[in-house]
């Protein structure tokens, strides 16, 4: 391991604590379940004021969620985008999962239409006029 990063340090200390097997696996989840916890805090203040019971649930949603989906996600990135590293994009992907929160409807509209607009440029059909 020559990277140091954030997932290296925890996953030295599982090394060192449970052994080489399980070390590397439970290093980078932990920080994936950080960056999901820090990521639904962030998804929690931008909702309407609620009830604490709500919010937690929320936060629990929002975490196992993120923990779903972050590694399919960063595999899927990182093939795409060679220069990163799955140990670096992890964390940050985790993050933005769970910052979204609630907002999904939106960002998948908004990416669609950017989508559409990119298609259309390219193939000239946006620059006619009726």
């Amino acid at each position: 391991m020559t990277d140091l990063d954030i997932g290296a340090v925890f996953a030295a200390f599982f090394v060192a604590w449970l052994g080489p097997k399980l070390g590397p696996v439970l290093g980078i989840y932990t920080v994936i379940l950080i960056a999901a916890i820090v990521g639904s805090g962030f998804a929690i203040a931008r909702r309407e004021p609620n009830s604490r019971p709500a919010a937690w649930l929320f936060a629990a949603l929002m975490t196992v969620a993120t923990m779903i989906v972050t590694m399919p996600a960063t595999l899927l990135f990182v093939h795409y985008f060679t220069a990163m590293t799955a140990q670096i994009t992890a964390p940050l992907m985790a993050l933005l999962i769970a910052a979204v929160g609630e907002d999904w409807t939106r960002v998948f509209g908004w990416g669609w239409g950017f989508v559409r607009r990119w298609v259309g440029q390219k193939s000239g059909v946006g620059d006619q006029q009726p």
